[in-house]
């Protein structure tokens, strides 16, 4: 509520000749805020969307499978299954080190990261997905590190969340993997 007081009266000010059309339109927007502060705080039906079911995930990253058309796709169905079954952490999720990755004797991987905003050390247990293997978080981590197009200290390659600073040395391009391993 204090950014649109904040805006209103910069618009108030920067805008006197306009001040009554401004004053009626931001008088409409202010009740639209207004009512819906009020139901959160009373506890009322507020419009939301849907929880993304584990159906829904298996539908996603599955289109992602199936379309991939580059190790970008397998990076992004990785942290797609992590974003659900980290519930929605994603900006946490996107700087863990593949160093912070533990596995215990029971296939269990304990994923260690701190949090962007707070800066809380937090733990997240990573089960194996008996039902498919396409929601498998354990799957998907081993499919975007597999797919990697070079090595580097992120699990998830994604430049725009390294704040570009790339350290990693890109591979050749057009290789077949036969090729490669030969």
């Amino acid at each position: 509520m204090s950014y649109y007081r904040n805006m209103k009266n910069w618009l108030l000010d920067t805008y006197p000749k306009y001040r009554a059309t401004i004053e009626k339109k931001l008088l409409k927007i202010g009740q639209t805020l207004e009512r819906h502060c009020l139901k959160r705080v009373e506890g009322g039906m507020i419009k939301k969307a849907p929880a993304c079911t584990k159906e829904d995930l298996r539908i996603l990253i599955y289109g992602l499978y199936y379309d991939a058309a580059s190790p970008k796709n397998y990076q992004d169905a990785a942290f797609l299954a992590l974003i659900w079954y980290a519930f929605g952490r994603a900006s946490d999720l996107g700087f863990v080190a593949k160093g912070n990755l533990s596995m215990s004797a029971d296939v269990v991987v304990f994923v260690r990261l701190i949090r962007v905003k707070t800066a809380e050390k937090q733990g997240l247990s990573l089960f194996p997905d008996r039902e498919s293997f396409i929601t498998c978080p354990l799957h998907a981590i081993a499919m975007a590190l597999v797919m990697q197009d070079s090595s580097c200290a992120q699990l998830l390659n994604h430049p725009h969340l390294a704040g570009g600073s790339e350290e990693s040395v890109p591979a050749p391009a057009d290789v077949p993997l036969a090729e490669a391993l030969a």
